[in-house]
């Protein structure tokens, strides 16, 4: 039929679809404020996203179908729905910024203005930093990177919809082929991101297109372009709704954090808005649930709180101080959040969405951009200013300074093949000595490097980030580098097992991290061993937290024999490197928050007691290790006492009273909770290098 057929098609206000997008804001607002049993609140961006692929399919269609459809007023509409409100909202971050961040946030928060009203700050924060590392949390704008993917996608659809009906509106074949395709190409290249770069498929709209595509075929066969999707998605009962709720609340309770996303296992969530969207009765009760006039009434200002809920948590953390708010806190934050986006909802968003200033074309363009470019002016000056550092002091700013420089990961000097491989201290000697671990063994290269180079020794180092220095260990966890490290890892350590000229072995890892499974709080991971000794269950799948640590502990022993029997048989003397004291939050930006408010570092030291209580198991496996070895007369004959020792990196940063984590008076010796900085990889390096009877 011709588009004329369809000039009576008119499309019908769904209130249940507010009651979905207020769903969706709950999640992510839970999810940013850290709200236990809400860490699957990430979702709420995936539904956000199929409703707009829904939302704006079913729109421009539409107007396809009857002739009436303009790209450049589209554009321009989606510019008035978008633009005021975000302006309002940065304008008034940036005077809380100006008050709270310190110059180097600051600076980071211009960069991130320009690239919000760009729509291109999905590229940004993939560039800085992951959506879920504890840093990204302290950004106010962080939450823009989906404006950016929609926004991107906004601008490609259209076109893309244009050119399939260009010559014949009814191609619904040749749009479901090629929908298809993308659905699958798009999954896919999320599928293989998610194990090579999960940061990446996080941010890229490659990876998102697919959850766009799905709500985008809802509003096409609802416009009857597709007749001939499976029953189960499109048949308006009550079981299909049902079976949606039910999929999306069982994603919502037992979803994790940990989970790749976007990946094959957020296609659950992901489905189950497709059957909400085209199978919601409205006689069924999940209709009138999610008509609930809160609920819809949440949907209506998403966007403006969506807007302006991680602002006031991220300044409030500035604000006090932490890392993590309480329960009260993040209540008060999201409570303003919402009063903030009623103002802005009924002020800004509502007249200019409908035009009340009745301008035409030329004018909007002219005052869309314009706004914009002052704001991107601003944000720019911001950040070449370094954040105006002429706020404080001259004496503040020179503290500032070396807290962010001396504050800084050191360099690991070697390249990266498979694992980071090289010899480190002097050139064109023989290196006699070895160093294998994670990135706790990383953070000791540079400081090596500089130390064996005046005494005159060569050490070979290996390794990389979650790497256990241990052989037949392993884990399934796709954020700790799991496919690298077990295919090199093992094969490493024989390699420098074997070696005539290594006599001396220093292994570094987070120790305890291994043994536990988890570090302060974050979410638990299971490892494995697949060596020859007795295990009650090598490989089972173990459910609860206590089983999981508790296959761990036996993981990490066998694993640890495993290894010290190798070096043994080779007669290597290994010396195990201690862990370090480690942190709930980051030492160099808890040092710049502090000495931004004039506040003194008093709550930066550590009680050694509680650095004993946290590496417990650690210090009790290596006594165990210690008696084995020398409680037999033969051990003590053989040197046996000499073959395995422990380098105890508490005492150059504790007392028997307190652990410090800076040099006085503001230089610190972390450059995050538990990585040293140079300045304390350093003041590790060069006590084990001064030690006569490891470095004669």
């Amino acid at each position: 039929s011709s588009p004329n057929a369809h000039s009576t098609l008119k499309l019908t206000y769904r209130p249940e679809l507010d009651g979905l997008r207020g769903i969706a804001l709950l999640l992510v607002m839970g999810f940013h404020a850290q709200i236990a049993g809400l860490e699957a609140g990430f979702l709420g961006v995936d539904l956000f996203f199929v409703l707009s692929g829904y939302l704006i399919t079913r729109l421009i269609y539409s107007q396809i179908l009857t002739g009436t459809f303009d790209l450049s007023h589209f554009y321009i509409r989606r510019a008035w729905r978008l633009f005021p409100t975000l302006w309002v909202v940065i304008l008034v971050s940036s005077g809380f910024a100006y008050f709270l961040l310190s110059p180097s946030l600051f600076k980071d928060f211009g960069q991130s203005i320009v690239a919000s009203l760009l729509f291109v700050s999905n590229f940004l924060f993939w560039h800085e930093s992951g959506y879920f590392q504890a840093e990204s949390l302290d950004k106010a704008l962080i939450h823009t990177w989906s404006l950016g993917v929609e926004e991107q996608f906004y601008f490609v659809f259209p076109l893309l919809l244009l050119v399939l009906t260009r010559h014949n509106t009814q191609v619904s074949r040749k749009l479901a082929w090629r929908l298809g395709l993308l659905f699958v190409l798009s999954l896919g290249f999320s599928e293989w991101a998610w194990r090579t770069r999960p940061s990446l498929n996080y941010y890229l709209p490659v990876s998102r297109l697919w959850t766009f595509i799905c709500g985008a075929v809802v509003a096409l066969y609802e416009l009857k372009v597709f007749s001939y999707i499976p029953t189960i998605f499109v048949n308006a009962t009550r079981h299909s709704a049902n079976l949606g709720s039910i999929a999306l609340l069982l994603s919502i309770l037992f979803y994790e954090q940990w989970m790749p996303s976007p990946s094959i296992l957020t296609i659950i969530p992901i489905l189950s808005m497709v059957l909400l969207l085209s199978a919601c009765h409205t006689t069924s009760l999940i209709y009138r649930l999610l008509c609930f006039k809160p609920l819809r009434y949440l949907g209506l200002i998403s966007y403006s709180a969506y807007l302006w809920h991680q602002p006031c948590l991220a300044f409030s953390r500035q604000f006090f101080i932490t890392d993590h708010l309480t329960l009260l806190q993040s209540s008060c934050a999201i409570g303003f959040s919402l009063i903030l986006a009623y103002l802005t909802y009924t002020f800004i968003e509502t007249p200019y969405r409908r035009n009340d200033l009745n301008l035409n074309k030329t004018k909007s363009v002219i005052i869309l951009i314009g706004s914009s470019l002052i704001l991107i002016l601003m944000g720019t000056w911001i950040h070449l200013s370094q954040g105006m550092m002429n706020r404080r002091s001259t004496e503040q700013i020179m503290q500032l300074n070396k807290i962010k420089r001396y504050g800084q990961i050191a360099v690991n000097p070697c390249p990266y093949t498979g694992l980071y491989q090289c010899d480190l201290g002097k050139q064109n000697t023989q290196a006699t000595y070895a160093l294998v671990g994670d990135s706790h063994a990383g953070m000791y290269t540079e400081a090596f490097q500089q130390a064996l180079s005046q005494k005159g020794f060569s050490l070979s180092y290996t390794g990389d980030g979650w790497c256990v220095p241990l052989i037949n260990f392993y884990t399934d966890d796709f954020r700790k580098n799991n496919r690298v490290c077990r295919k090199h890892m093992t094969p490493a350590l024989k390699r420098i097992a074997q070696s005539p000229h290594i006599h001396t072995v220093f292994l570094a890892a987070e120790w305890t991290h291994y043994i536990n499974g988890q570090r302060h709080g974050s979410s638990l991971s299971r490892y494995y061993y697949e060596g020859t000794r007795n295990s009650l269950k090598p490989h089972a799948k173990t459910s609860t937290d206590h089983s999981i640590r508790q296959a761990n502990q036996e993981a990490f022993t066998h694993a640890l024999a495993d290894t010290l029997d190798l070096f043994r048989q080779y007669q290597k003397r290994v010396i195990i490197i201690g862990p370090v004291p480690e942190y709930s939050f980051s030492i160099p930006k808890r040092m710049a928050q502090l000495s931004f408010r004039h506040l003194a570092f008093d709550s930066l030291h550590q009680d050694f007691l509680q650095y004993q209580h946290d590496h417990r198991l650690f210090f009790e496996l290596m006594a165990q290790y210690a008696i084995s070895n020398t409680s037999t007369q033969q051990g003590k004959q053989q040197g046996m006492l000499q073959a395995v020792s422990v380098w105890p990196v508490n005492e150059q940063f504790c007392t028997q009273q307190q652990c410090q984590s800076y040099q006085a008076p503001a230089l610190p010796y972390y450059c995050d909770s538990n990585h040293l900085s140079a300045l304390g990889a350093a003041k590790v390096v060069n006590a084990i290098v001064n030690s006569k009877q490891i470095f004669p």
